[in-house]
């Protein structure tokens, strides 16, 4: 319609990935003191804000990266998104025997782990995982 305001449409902004930080801005707060900031996902899904401060502004946003880099570091080698959940398993059941529990509850979780969810869906990646495939796995125990 001619003389109608325009809509502007705005998209979504991109969640950031886990693991992940934001763009880093910088601010010169007096002589000699910057500080630089950024939002970083970590990987309970939360977004915190984190600063650093230096001398100059790429000395700030150094100590920044610096500090980002030493949140929450990602072993890439060990778990993807291609990792079969059999093999995922293998890494959870370790860590779960560290935890010291009764001989009757990792018995038990074993007996589990091996009867239901492994053949049940061992062989999905982490990728294929989803809540329509776990759902219906879930179902299938539950009949």
């Amino acid at each position: 319609m001619p003389g109608s305001p325009r809509r502007k449409t705005q998209l979504p902004r991109q969640r950031l990935r886990l693991g992940t930080w934001g763009q880093i801005t910088r601010k010169q707060l007096k002589p000699k003191t910057w500080r630089a900031r950024a939002k970083f996902r970590s990987f309970d899904g939360k977004v915190h804000r984190y600063e650093a401060w230096g001398p100059s502004g790429p000395k700030a946003e150094a100590a920044l990266v610096h500090k980002l880099t030493l949140l929450d570091p990602v072993n890439e080698d060990e778990i993807s998104p291609d990792m079969q959940l059999r093999d995922l398993s293998r890494i959870w059941w370790a860590e779960f025997e560290d935890l010291d529990r009764t001989a009757n509850t990792s018995r038990r979780y074993r007996e589990l782990l091996n009867t239901y969810i492994l053949p049940g869906t061992g062989e999905l990646t982490i990728r294929e995982a989803s809540v329509n495939s776990l759902d219906k796995f879930l179902k299938s125990v539950r009949a």
